[in-house]
């Protein structure tokens, strides 16, 4: 088996990034150096609010008001 390459650079070997850092940064770079480097960040009400929601979709069940159904964690 071989080891994937690493590449040389002028500062030393290159710094593995998370997606999800990514995506945070993308979104806010403050935010990102809040969370990321200092970690600092505390939720607020939108953001507990929408943790809130994510763990509702992923949920796996169904329901209805009137004639409209919404299914969560619907398998593809």
């Amino acid at each position: 088996m071989t080891t994937p390459h690493q590449p040389k650079t002028s500062k030393g070997p290159l710094t593995q990034v998370t997606l999800s850092s990514l995506e945070h940064y993308a979104y806010c770079p403050r935010q990102a150096g809040l969370i990321l480097l200092e970690q600092t960040w505390t939720d607020d009400a939108a953001t507990l609010r929408g943790t809130l929601l994510h763990q509702r979709v992923d949920t796996p069940g169904n329901h209805g008001r009137g004639t409209i159904r919404t299914l969560h964690a619907l398998p593809v």
